[in-house]
């Protein structure tokens, strides 16, 4: 499975992408959402899945999510922030294929979260992909 992280935060972005890793999954990172845009311009590799904090400057989360999924059928996405701010779009978080986790979370709760997405149930960080 391959995972797209994008997070302005590079100490959270890289604690995170390193138990991605770990936990065997094939993960491109970026702290530019218009840099995600170019990562996932191409269809292959397929993105699976989108890791994105909702609110960032020049492209938010949930529009990133919408443009990449236009090449990326079936892409999930898991929303992340600190707050949930008024100006969100609670109802694009809210969509099939899409859950929001809110920071700080704990490394296990964001791996429950991704097999949520995915159709697994959840269990032990090694369990098959």
């Amino acid at each position: 499975m391959n995972i797209l992280v994008v997070d302005v935060d590079g100490a959270f972005r890289g604690g995170l992408c390193d138990l991605l890793r770990r936990s065997g999954y094939a993960v491109r990172e970026t702290g530019d959402p218009v840099e995600a845009l170019r990562l996932g311009e191409r269809p292959d590799p397929p993105i699976h899945l989108l890791l994105t904090e909702v609110l960032m400057s020049r492209l938010g989360g949930i529009e990133l999510a919408e443009r990449l999924s236009t090449r990326h059928r079936g892409l999930k996405v898991l929303y992340v922030s600190t707050a949930m701010d008024r100006f969100v779009r609670r109802d694009a978080i809210g969509e099939a294929g899409s859950v929001y986790l809110q920071k700080p979370f704990p490394p296990e709760e964001c791996l429950r979260k991704i097999f949520e997405l995915i159709g697994l149930p959840a269990g032990p960080a090694g369990s098959s992909r």
